[in-house]
């Protein structure tokens, strides 16, 4: 299950360290330290991705690996086979397939326009900053 609501789940998805991380992940585990090191990502950076991609349903834990100086890694893989995001008016319509071939719809509206609780709280919140 996909747990996520429609506009953080689409930011998370378009962000291009995770594209990356997807795309790697998709048919071979990896460790973070082999993400970070093939896309030249910080490596505390990459944990927070990963972090984000798991906490979101995207990918998964699959094992741990022990290397050659002894050390032990989780290794992750992806989750999805498929995700579509469009963008219709006001609403966000996400389409995940897993690879188990579950289906799930996400949809959520989003208006710049709309107060904050009729968005179902999908607006972005701006801070300020101040000095």
């Amino acid at each position: 299950m996909i747990d996520s609501n429609p506009l953080d789940l689409s930011i998370l998805a378009m962000d291009q360290y995770n594209v990356r991380i997807l795309l790697a992940i998709n048919r071979d585990a990896k460790s973070v330290q082999e993400l970070s090191e093939r896309f030249d990502i910080p490596i505390a950076e990459c944990y927070r991705k990963i972090h984000s991609l798991e906490k979101a349903g995207l990918i998964e834990k699959v094992g741990r690996i022990l290397t050659s100086d002894g050390k032990r890694r989780s290794i992750y893989e992806s989750t999805i086979k498929n995700i579509n995001i469009d963008i219709v008016d006001t609403v966000i319509y996400i389409k995940v397939i897993k690879k188990n071939n579950e289906s799930q719809v996400i949809e959520g509206k989003f208006s710049p326009f709309m107060p904050d609780e009729e968005a179902g709280g999908l607006l972005f919140k701006r801070k300020r900053r101040t000095m």
